[in-house]
């Protein structure tokens, strides 16, 4: 089994002017990941949705990249009318710690909801791993990945933006951009293990709810995931 290493942090007090808007927001992301940073690059893709730009009510971000050769995923959520973000980083080394780099850039704090329980507001995370999926095929190419995303949005009733995909001869990534929320998948082509991580908010629902609807659509071998996290 492949095994990532997840990071994932809720920072408070934020400094709203980089929370509020796509392209500030893609900036500090630029510098913070530095040489990770390389948009131009085959493996890497990504997209920045907001909901109602005319209200600056914040922005939902993925970010597909590769090291190491292997897939690696950035997202952010913001809520800069309350100074909040909410990060994930999925990687396969300890090497970089993007997460405090984060919180220097946004001037924020980082405080461990599970000390202070009624902090954990931002949302509820599932994460998967989904070994020897028997319809294989519907993660074959990146247009029938993004289509199996979105056909599980909807039994899930999920709220799908926009989606995005990185390839390579080893591996498919597609996510959707959700309301204040998003759906990865990491798919292992040689080793037929798909990881699969979902995060929801507000009234997007149960993040189990997909991976449910995942598990029905692909019927893999086995299934191990999380209970979702509260965030």
């Amino acid at each position: 089994m492949i095994v990532p290493i997840r990071h994932l942090r809720n920072l408070y007090d934020c400094n709203a002017d980089y929370l509020t808007d796509a392209e500030p927001l893609e900036e500090k992301i630029k510098f913070v990941l530095g040489d990770l940073y390389n948009p131009e690059s085959s493996r890497a893709s990504q997209f920045y949705h907001q909901e109602r730009p005319e209200e600056k009510d914040g922005v939902t971000g993925i970010y597909f990249f590769e090291s190491h050769g292997l897939p690696n995923h950035l997202t952010i959520h913001t809520w800069p009318q309350e100074g909040r973000a909410a990060i994930d980083r999925l990687q396969y080394d300890s090497s970089t710690d993007l997460l405090r780099r984060f919180m220097e850039e946004f001037q924020g704090s980082y405080i461990n909801p599970k000390l202070i329980p009624e902090m954990m507001n931002f949302g509820r995370e599932v994460f998967s791993h989904l070994e020897d999926p028997h319809h294989f095929e519907k993660l074959n190419s990146p247009q029938r990945a993004i289509r199996l995303l979105n056909d599980v949005a909807v039994d899930a009733r999920f709220s799908s933006r926009e989606s995005v995909y990185s390839e390579s001869y080893s591996y498919l990534s597609a996510g959707s951009v959700l309301t204040e929320s998003h759906f990865i998948l990491h798919h292992f082509k040689r080793e037929n293990h798909a990881i699969v991580d979902i995060f929801t908010c507000g009234d997007e629902g149960d993040p189990t709810s997909g991976v449910t609807e995942l598990v029905r659509h692909l019927n893999p071998k086995n299934t191990c995931y999380t209970n979702p996290l509260l965030r």
